[in-house]
């Protein structure tokens, strides 16, 4: 990364600070090997004796809980939608997995059993997606509040989770396959 945004408690409040790498006391200890989504990298960073100028101050001295609020909101709807892509591929591949796999001679998607996993899949999915998008609804009618922003991360990430579990059991033991990819949306 070519900065950090990174938070400091100073005289009792937090102070958002640009940080810059290759300043002196600044250090990168190792990154951290997550599961789930890799998509931003999470590690040790290090502060030893490091001096930060006045003009690196985002927003103002002890005002960086307003700099953390300001963002959140939106933040979490933009996150809601990765979890709702997460949840479509997970459905998406139930579907032509149904369609492909054939079990005592017909397709998995003609046993009632499967059509009720696909059936309740694909509500859940189709509800979160129409939450989020209210949400962001919201935000461009200047109204986000923090109920819709953290409802539509809370029950997007649950249907995901949901969705993802029920695409693993209608896999079967192809669904615990690492190169199915199904592991990769849980």
């Amino acid at each position: 990364s070519d900065l950090f945004l990174t938070y400091a408690k100073t005289g009792g409040q937090f102070t958002a600070f640009v940080i810059f790498p290759t300043d002196e006391g600044f250090s990168r200890g190792k990154k951290f090997n997550k599961m789930g989504m890799r998509g931003s990298p999470t590690g040790e960073i290090y502060f030893e004796n490091l001096k930060v100028p006045e003009d690196r101050i985002v927003g103002s001295l002890n005002g960086g809980k307003n700099i953390i609020l300001s963002g959140l909101n939106i933040e979490r709807i933009i996150l809601s939608f990765i979890f709702i892509g997460l949840a479509k591929r997970a459905l998406e591949m139930s579907l032509k997995y149904c369609i492909d796999r054939k079990q005592f001679g017909e397709p998995l998607y003609k046993f009632e059993m499967i059509q009720d996993k696909l059936a309740t899949m694909y509500t859940k999915y189709e509800t979160s997606r129409i939450m989020v998008y209210e949400s962001l609804k919201k935000v461009e009618e200047n109204k986000m509040d923090v109920l819709h922003a953290a409802s539509s991360i809370l029950y997007a990430s649950e249907v995901s989770e949901q969705i993802s579990r029920e695409a693993i059991q209608i896999h079967g033991g192809y669904g615990y396959v690492k190169d199915s990819g199904i592991e990769r949306l849980l």
